[in-house]
Order: structure tokens, then C-alpha cells, then sequence
């Protein structure tokens, strides 16, 4: 199994302080498995996971945005090119908890 963690700011590089719009937050959990199949040898691996993104806000002025989904991708390489396909669910929230 895995950890993993991804963050991406938004640089607004046009105004003149350039400050960040925004950033998102993604920390995920999954689990590789390695593929050996005999007629498919470009699928190396399944991979099945769950991931949260949010943009780290809280509640303030209402401005937080999150959500929770799980996903199962794989690794397919043919030539030299690399595909990685990503099948992904929105884990549903009641009305009361969902602040998108």
C-alpha cells in the first residue's frame, strides 16, 4: 500500500503582486497490484485507491471546498508512450455536509 500527497497552487502571475488564487490539498491512499498477463503484456499494474482534495479553507466566509471519491486506474505502456486511465466515484454526502 501507498501514501501519497499532492498540492497545486494557482499563481495568478498577472497581477502585479502575483499572489496565489488559490491552493488544493490532496492526500490519497491505494494499493498497486502488479499485473502478469501473457496476451497483455503493455497492462502493468491495477491500481485501486481513495483520495480527498480540498482547498484547505475551513469554514470562513464559506469559501471551503472538498470532496471524497475512490478511483481504480491501471498502467498501460505502448512503445514508448505511457497511458494512465483513471476510473473515479464521488463518495456521496448528505446535503447537510456537502459545502460545494
Amino acid at each position: 500500500y501507498y501514501i501519497a500527497y499532492t498540492q497545486t497552487s494557482w499563481w495568478q502571475i498577472y497581477e502585479h503582486s502575483s499572489p496565489f488564487r488559490e491552493t488544493n490539498y490532496q492526500p490519497e491512499f491505494f494499493i498497486d497490484f502488479p499485473l502478469y498477463l501473457k496476451d497483455y503484456e503493455f497492462f502493468n499494474n491495477l491500481r485501486v485507491g481513495i483520495l480527498h482534495e480540498s482547498n484547505g479553507k475551513g469554514d470562513e466566509n464559506l469559501q471551503s471546498r472538498s470532496w471524497n471519491r475512490i478511483y481504480v486506474s491501471t498502467t498501460i505502456l505502448y512503445n514508448k508512450f505511457l497511458f494512465v486511465p483513471r476510473l473515479w466515484y464521488r463518495i456521496p454526502e448528505s446535503k447537510k455536509d456537502d459545502d460545494n
